[in-house]
Protein backbone atom coordinates (compact mmCIF):
# COMPACT_ATOMS: atom_id res chain seq x y z
CA UNK A 1 0.00 0.00 0.00
CA UNK A 2 1.12 3.57 -0.99
CA UNK A 3 2.05 5.58 1.54
CA UNK A 4 -0.62 8.34 0.64
CA UNK A 5 -3.83 5.51 1.01
CA UNK A 6 -2.17 4.62 4.41
CA UNK A 7 -2.09 8.29 5.11
CA UNK A 8 -5.79 8.71 4.09
CA UNK A 9 -7.08 5.77 6.01
CA UNK A 10 -5.58 7.36 9.12
CA UNK A 11 -7.35 10.32 8.38
CA UNK A 12 -10.83 8.69 7.87
CA UNK A 13 -10.25 6.46 11.12
CA UNK A 14 -9.45 9.93 13.14
CA UNK A 15 -12.06 11.66 12.17
CA UNK A 16 -14.22 8.67 12.65
CA UNK A 17 -12.94 9.33 16.35
CA UNK A 18 -13.67 12.53 16.11
CA UNK A 19 -17.04 12.26 15.11
CA UNK A 20 -17.64 9.20 18.23
CA UNK A 21 -16.12 11.48 21.16
CA UNK A 22 -17.66 14.85 20.03
CA UNK A 23 -21.38 12.62 19.72
CA UNK A 24 -20.86 11.35 23.49
CA UNK A 25 -19.71 14.88 24.40
CA UNK A 26 -22.81 16.87 23.25
CA UNK A 27 -24.96 13.57 24.62
CA UNK A 28 -23.70 14.29 27.85
CA UNK A 29 -23.59 17.72 27.97
CA UNK A 30 -26.65 18.67 26.14
CA UNK A 31 -27.99 20.69 28.93
CA UNK A 32 -25.43 23.25 29.31
CA UNK A 33 -24.98 23.78 25.49
CA UNK A 34 -28.67 24.57 25.43
CA UNK A 35 -27.97 27.46 27.61
CA UNK A 36 -24.93 28.37 25.51
CA UNK A 37 -26.96 28.82 22.36
CA UNK A 38 -29.66 30.18 24.33
CA UNK A 39 -32.17 27.77 24.37
CA UNK A 40 -35.02 26.97 27.31
CA UNK A 41 -35.31 23.33 28.68
CA UNK A 42 -38.43 24.71 29.91
CA UNK A 43 -40.13 26.12 26.64
CA UNK A 44 -43.56 26.42 26.90
CA UNK A 45 -46.77 26.52 24.35
CA UNK A 46 -48.64 29.22 23.18
CA UNK A 47 -51.42 28.35 25.12
CA UNK A 48 -49.69 28.14 27.90
CA UNK A 49 -47.91 31.82 27.13
CA UNK A 50 -51.60 33.18 27.00
CA UNK A 51 -52.95 31.46 30.18
CA UNK A 52 -50.00 32.56 32.48
CA UNK A 53 -50.23 36.28 30.60
CA UNK A 54 -54.15 36.27 31.47
CA UNK A 55 -53.22 35.21 35.47
CA UNK A 56 -50.30 38.40 34.94
CA UNK A 57 -52.34 40.77 34.26
CA UNK A 58 -55.38 39.75 36.75
CA UNK A 59 -52.94 39.60 39.15
CA UNK A 60 -51.80 43.12 38.21
CA UNK A 61 -55.41 44.45 38.29
CA UNK A 62 -55.94 42.78 41.39
CA UNK A 63 -52.75 45.20 43.16
CA UNK A 64 -54.10 48.29 41.47
CA UNK A 65 -57.64 47.54 43.08
CA UNK A 66 -55.91 46.85 46.32
CA UNK A 67 -54.18 50.55 46.31
CA UNK A 68 -56.90 52.54 45.02
CA UNK A 69 -58.88 50.86 48.40
CA UNK A 70 -55.64 51.81 50.47
CA UNK A 71 -55.74 55.15 49.17
CA UNK A 72 -59.00 55.73 49.77
CA UNK A 73 -59.11 54.36 53.25
CA UNK A 74 -56.03 56.34 53.29
CA UNK A 75 -57.57 59.86 53.37
CA UNK A 76 -60.71 58.56 55.30
CA UNK A 77 -58.10 58.23 58.05
CA UNK A 78 -56.70 61.68 57.44
CA UNK A 79 -60.37 63.00 57.46
CA UNK A 80 -60.63 61.22 60.77
CA UNK A 81 -57.16 62.76 62.44
CA UNK A 82 -58.15 66.00 61.10
CA UNK A 83 -61.74 65.71 63.19
CA UNK A 84 -59.66 64.25 66.01
CA UNK A 85 -57.08 67.05 66.20
CA UNK A 86 -60.46 69.86 65.57
CA UNK A 87 -61.87 67.93 68.80
CA UNK A 88 -58.72 67.77 70.83
CA UNK A 89 -58.74 71.40 70.33
CA UNK A 90 -62.19 71.91 72.07
CA UNK A 91 -61.85 69.42 74.75
CA UNK A 92 -58.08 70.33 76.12
CA UNK A 93 -59.91 73.29 78.07
CA UNK A 94 -62.33 71.13 79.47
CA UNK A 95 -59.72 68.34 80.65
CA UNK A 96 -57.71 71.50 82.20
CA UNK A 97 -61.06 72.36 84.14
CA UNK A 98 -61.68 68.96 85.14
CA UNK A 99 -58.44 68.70 86.76
CA UNK A 100 -58.16 72.19 88.60
CA UNK A 101 -61.60 71.05 89.84
CA UNK A 102 -59.81 67.59 91.04
CA UNK A 103 -57.72 69.96 93.03
CA UNK A 104 -60.34 71.87 94.38
CA UNK A 105 -61.70 68.74 95.82
CA UNK A 106 -58.21 67.43 97.10
CA UNK A 107 -58.50 70.02 99.60
CA UNK A 108 -59.29 69.29 103.15
CA UNK A 109 -63.28 69.44 103.53
CA UNK A 110 -62.77 72.25 106.46
CA UNK A 111 -61.50 74.51 103.63
CA UNK A 112 -63.86 73.51 101.22
CA UNK A 113 -66.37 74.46 103.57
CA UNK A 114 -64.03 77.85 104.08
CA UNK A 115 -64.17 78.65 100.38
CA UNK A 116 -68.19 77.96 99.29
CA UNK A 117 -68.48 81.63 100.01
CA UNK A 118 -66.27 82.16 97.16
CA UNK A 119 -66.32 78.20 94.93
CA UNK A 120 -70.30 78.02 95.68
CA UNK A 121 -71.13 74.52 96.16
CA UNK A 122 -69.00 72.88 93.21
CA UNK A 123 -71.13 69.75 92.56
CA UNK A 124 -69.39 69.53 89.05
CA UNK A 125 -66.46 71.16 87.24
CA UNK A 126 -68.96 73.42 85.27
CA UNK A 127 -70.72 74.88 88.41
CA UNK A 128 -67.39 75.60 89.97
CA UNK A 129 -66.23 77.26 86.50
CA UNK A 130 -69.05 79.40 86.67
CA UNK A 131 -68.27 81.03 89.86
CA UNK A 132 -64.66 81.04 89.86
CA UNK A 133 -64.86 83.66 86.40
CA UNK A 134 -67.19 86.03 88.46
CA UNK A 135 -64.57 88.98 89.26
CA UNK A 136 -65.79 89.30 92.55
CA UNK A 137 -65.58 86.09 93.28
CA UNK A 138 -62.05 86.16 92.27
CA UNK A 139 -60.97 89.34 94.26
CA UNK A 140 -62.44 87.48 97.38
CA UNK A 141 -60.66 84.77 96.93
CA UNK A 142 -57.48 87.24 96.61
CA UNK A 143 -58.07 88.84 99.57
CA UNK A 144 -58.43 85.11 101.35
CA UNK A 145 -55.14 83.71 99.46
CA UNK A 146 -53.10 87.23 100.79
CA UNK A 147 -54.92 86.80 104.51
CA UNK A 148 -53.31 83.22 104.52
CA UNK A 149 -49.75 83.99 103.36
CA UNK A 150 -49.84 87.31 105.53
CA UNK A 151 -51.13 84.49 108.36
CA UNK A 152 -49.14 81.07 107.71
CA UNK A 153 -46.91 81.96 105.13
CA UNK A 154 -45.42 77.97 104.60
CA UNK A 155 -49.50 76.37 104.71
CA UNK A 156 -48.77 73.11 102.54
CA UNK A 157 -51.66 74.19 100.99
CA UNK A 158 -51.15 77.94 99.99
CA UNK A 159 -49.28 76.17 96.38
CA UNK A 160 -52.62 74.38 95.58
CA UNK A 161 -54.48 77.23 96.58
CA UNK A 162 -52.05 79.74 94.08
CA UNK A 163 -52.99 77.47 90.93
CA UNK A 164 -56.84 77.75 91.90
CA UNK A 165 -56.17 81.66 91.99
CA UNK A 166 -54.02 81.31 88.51
CA UNK A 167 -56.28 79.21 86.69
CA UNK A 168 -59.51 81.96 87.78
CA UNK A 169 -57.36 84.44 86.75
CA UNK A 170 -56.51 83.38 83.47
CA UNK A 171 -59.94 82.12 82.83
CA UNK A 172 -61.37 85.73 83.27
CA UNK A 173 -59.09 87.37 81.19
CA UNK A 174 -56.88 89.16 83.34
CA UNK A 175 -53.50 89.73 83.21
CA UNK A 176 -51.24 88.74 85.88
CA UNK A 177 -48.49 91.18 87.13
CA UNK A 178 -45.04 88.92 87.39
CA UNK A 179 -42.65 91.09 89.98
CA UNK A 180 -38.85 89.79 88.77
CA UNK A 181 -36.53 89.51 92.02
CA UNK A 182 -34.23 91.90 92.54
CA UNK A 183 -36.09 94.92 91.63
CA UNK A 184 -36.65 98.05 93.07
CA UNK A 185 -40.14 97.88 94.93
CA UNK A 186 -43.08 99.62 93.52
CA UNK A 187 -46.09 100.78 95.66
CA UNK A 188 -47.99 101.08 92.61
CA UNK A 189 -47.42 97.45 91.25
CA UNK A 190 -46.60 96.05 94.82
CA UNK A 191 -47.62 95.77 98.57
CA UNK A 192 -45.58 94.31 101.16
CA UNK A 193 -46.17 90.61 102.98
CA UNK A 194 -46.44 91.27 106.81
CA UNK A 195 -43.24 91.20 108.41
CA UNK A 196 -41.44 92.70 105.43
CA UNK A 197 -38.97 95.61 105.80
CA UNK A 198 -40.07 98.89 104.30
CA UNK A 199 -36.69 99.18 102.50
CA UNK A 200 -34.70 97.64 99.48
CA UNK A 201 -35.47 95.78 96.66
CA UNK A 202 -37.95 92.36 96.20
CA UNK A 203 -36.04 89.27 97.23
CA UNK A 204 -39.25 86.98 97.37
CA UNK A 205 -43.06 87.31 95.49
CA UNK A 206 -45.50 85.64 97.61
CA UNK A 207 -48.39 86.33 95.19
CA UNK A 208 -49.07 87.38 91.70
CA UNK A 209 -51.56 90.36 91.46
CA UNK A 210 -53.50 90.91 88.49
CA UNK A 211 -55.43 93.51 86.30
CA UNK A 212 -57.31 94.10 83.57
CA UNK A 213 -55.45 93.78 80.26
CA UNK A 214 -54.38 97.19 78.66
CA UNK A 215 -54.99 98.74 81.85
CA UNK A 216 -51.49 99.38 84.27
CA UNK A 217 -52.87 99.80 87.58
CA UNK A 218 -53.79 96.03 89.48
CA UNK A 219 -57.12 94.89 90.27
CA UNK A 220 -54.32 93.40 93.05
CA UNK A 221 -51.36 93.90 93.73
CA UNK A 222 -48.19 91.40 93.78
CA UNK A 223 -47.25 90.48 97.52
CA UNK A 224 -43.58 90.65 98.05
CA UNK A 225 -40.93 90.62 100.75
CA UNK A 226 -38.00 93.30 100.64
CA UNK A 227 -34.46 92.76 101.45
CA UNK A 228 -31.11 94.36 101.65
CA UNK A 229 -29.31 95.55 98.58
Amino acid sequence: MKESEKEQKLNQALKGLIDERIASYIREHVDEIRNLLGEDKSFISDADYQDLHQKYEECQQKIESLQNQLQGKNDELQQAKGKLSALKTKVEPYQHLEAVYQQYLSLPEMLRVQLQGIFGQGSSALAFYKEVVQPKRIENFYDYLAQCINNVQDDEKLPILKELLNFCIDEASYERIHVERGREFDSQQMQLAAGSPQLGIVERVLLDGYRKPGNRMPVRKSIVCIGDR
